[in-house]
């Protein structure tokens, strides 16, 4: 049995030059990116919010003033009521 060769038979690849693309992260109305940060304490219904273990996380969060309220950043003075353990919202 012959033994196998290996030859290079592709001599013109230019190695990859890396490139910064700036991203532009877009959050919705009342909020902000943030590289690390965390919704514990605010959110709505953050004082039944047991399981918040303030792990840094990236994303968009609320401004200041406001809280979020399912997937919105709202004034924290339009947030609903508890009601033995259960959030529920204006309305």
């Amino acid at each position: 049995m012959a033994p196998w060769q290996i030859t290079a038979w592709k001599t013109d690849l230019v190695p990859l030059q890396p490139i910064s693309v700036p991203l532009r992260i877009e959050c919705p109305a009342n909020s902000h990116y943030e590289l690390c940060g965390t919704d514990c304490g605010h959110t709505c219904a953050s004082s039944i919010d047991a399981a918040c273990d303030h792990v840094c996380s990236e994303g968009c969060f609320c401004d200041e003033g406001f809280s979020r309220s399912g997937s919105s950043c709202v004034p924290v003075e339009s947030c609903g009521c508890q009601y033995d353990g259960f959030y529920f919202n204006v309305g």
